[in-house]
């Protein structure tokens, strides 16, 4: 039986595998196997197994691979299964492995996955008193409960696999870093795995509380060698133990805010002055019928055709780097990877403004942090900060930021790159405490709708990391620093309202063009951001449709009443 079975079927057939075991087992009386409650065993057997593979399923959501079922759902390794496991032989990992391999049917568990699922077993028959009052004799507590202990040895043996699997992986990462074009080699490696986990956790569409709970189920249930390379890779940007060599950038621009903005390629060079976006490209943007649609800034500048395909093939496919605000940042035209936006530009005016780069702040923390660039500019620029954590839910921007952090020199700051959708891993660890300053410039384009297709294409959508900021920084922060558009200003109140905070305006409000080019293309939400008034139409500009940015101090309510 090559095909999957269902639940009920699996559990009924492993429980009848292992009471037909006890009963056929040589050590076995007649008398005993008379009285044997088998039936009532049986049932009670195949609950737990049932309860036990609802529960695995919670714990690791299963991955969107049609037509393939997880190990469990097959008759030929649960026949294994039963065999290595349950019977008190010899746990053999490469003969499951083998007999997985051979069905193409099969999702490949990974080794975490494997003893996770034998562990909730054991857990749940050591924990049955129903179970252990239908026994008739310790010789079939010896045979059941003593499971726990073949799964410790099981779990010894997986950790020395997972050793020598983590020292594979480190000289492979290594090797990675340390390429001739390493930012080009890791953004193909890690793309892949960023895209899933963002397809995965955005299907879910849930409210912001429960993501890093999802996230982290879903990272601890990737297959143990891309596990193991995300493991090693963030072992090497925080341990820095290898000179980086960075890629050459095909595009250098050079922004001076309010004034111009300069691109350059090797054979070509153009200014668009005041601008108001990173990137002044209008050609790709669904117009409207009303709208008088003026030439794009920047290619209606560019009259030789091969450089204009050029030019554009710089910024959306190679490596840029953007000079801006005393800093130099690399950046790549990712879906998981977002590059300094005016907002965030504008965002280092307000901190100057307010003073910030010369506050004491001796901790801080750059939230969602992208490609670095606050957090860095803040690590650069106020000589009073000496450790500065970096967090995204995404291997390639703590990567970027890990290779922005160096080209910077951030010789005298202590760097330290986190893995997370929100920062619950402040509470969970005690030692790491409460930082100075927290800073965020989120994404904040709202799923108004909750069915857009572009949230599992691009992390610029959804309001999940703000809401989840001004919930929880009171717990990461002794202040904190938000920017974002009035696009999601109704989320944002909402959350204050939960967390009884309130946004403090610092720095003034900006228009900036609304060039969202997946937006454009999905039905009805331009129209109802429309309606909302979250965006405003404007008939004769280069862009015909703009919002506004903030930055905000996020305050306590009881604070500012007293």
């Amino acid at each position: 039986m090559a095909d999957p079975i269902t639940l009920s079927i699996v559990a009924i057939y492993v429980a009848d595998k292992i009471v037909g075991k006890l009963i056929s087992d040589k050590g076995t009386s007649a008398l005993q196997k008379f009285f044997f409650p088998t039936k009532s065993y049986k049932n009670r057997l195949a609950k737990i197994i049932d309860e036990t593979i609802k529960q695995f399923d919670s714990r690791y959501p299963k991955h969107n691979s049609k037509g393939r079922f997880r190990f469990y759902g097959s008759e030929i390794i649960l026949t294994e299964l039963s065999k290595h496991i349950l019977f008190r032989t010899d746990y053999d990992t490469k003969i499951i492995n083998s007999k997985i391999k051979e069905n193409p049917n099969i999702i490949v568990p990974s080794e975490n996955e494997l003893a996770e699922f034998f562990e909730l077993f054991v857990e749940k028959i050591n924990n049955d008193s129903n179970l252990h009052e239908l026994h008739v004799n310790e010789t079939y507590k010896n045979k059941i409960f003593e499971i726990s202990v073949q799964v410790h040895s099981s779990l010894q043996l997986l950790s020395e696999i997972r050793k020598k699997l983590m020292d594979d992986n480190l000289n492979f990462a290594k090797s990675l870093f340390t390429s001739n074009a390493p930012l080009d080699t890791l953004i193909k490696k890690t793309t892949p795995l960023d895209l899933e986990i963002l397809d995965a956790l955005r299907i879910r569409n849930e409210d912001s509380s429960k993501l890093e709970r999802h996230f982290q189920i879903y990272y601890k249930g990737i297959d143990t060698e891309n596990q193991t390379f995300i493991n090693s890779s963030l072992k090497i940007i925080n341990d820095k133990t290898i000179e980086i060599k960075p890629d050459k950038p095909e595009m250098t621009i050079e922004v001076s805010p309010g004034k111009q903005v300069l691109y350059q390629i090797d054979k070509f060079e153009l200014t668009v002055q005041k601008p108001k976006l990173l990137w002044e490209c209008n050609c790709k943007i669904e117009f409207p019928k009303k709208y008088n649609r003026k030439p794009c800034p920047i290619h209606s500048k560019i009259s030789n055709q091969n450089i204009k395909e050029e030019f554009s093939s710089c910024f959306s496919k190679g490596l840029v780097n953007i000079e801006v605000s005393g800093l130099n940042i690399f950046w790549n035209n990712q879906k998981n990877l977002w590059p300094p936006s005016m907002d965030s530009i504008y965002l280092i005016e307000d901190l100057i403004q307010n003073g910030y780069d010369k506050k004491f702040f001796n901790r801080i923390i750059d939230v969602g942090s992208g490609t670095g660039y606050l957090g860095i500019w803040l690590s650069k620029h106020n000589k009073y900060v000496k450790e500065s954590y970096f967090t995204d839910w995404m291997l390639l921007p703590l990567i970027f930021t890990y290779f922005n952090t160096e080209l910077n020199n951030l010789d005298n700051v202590n760097c330290v790159f986190k893995l997370g959708i929100n920062t619950d891993w402040i509470k969970n660890d005690k030692s790491i405490g409460k930082f100075d300053l927290a800073i965020c410039n989120p994404p904040y384009l709202p799923l108004l709708s909750g069915k857009e297709s572009f949230m599992q294409e691009m992390t610029v959508a959804g309001t999940d990391l703000l809401k989840s900021f001004i919930l929880n920084w009171k717990d990461i922060a002794e202040e904190a620093i938000i920017s974002f558009s009035d696009i999601a200003l109704p989320e944002a109140l909402n959350a204050c309202i939960e967390s009884d905070s309130r946004l403090i305006p610092i720095g003034k409000k900006r228009n900036v063009p609304f060039r969202v080019n997946a937006a454009y293309t999905e039905k009805n939400y331009i129209p109802n951001l429309l309606k909302q008034k979250r965006i405003q139409f404007r008939r004769n500009s280069f862009f015909p449709y703009w919002h506004k940015v903030q930055s905000y101090r996020i305050e306590e309510n009881s604070a500012a009443n007293n």
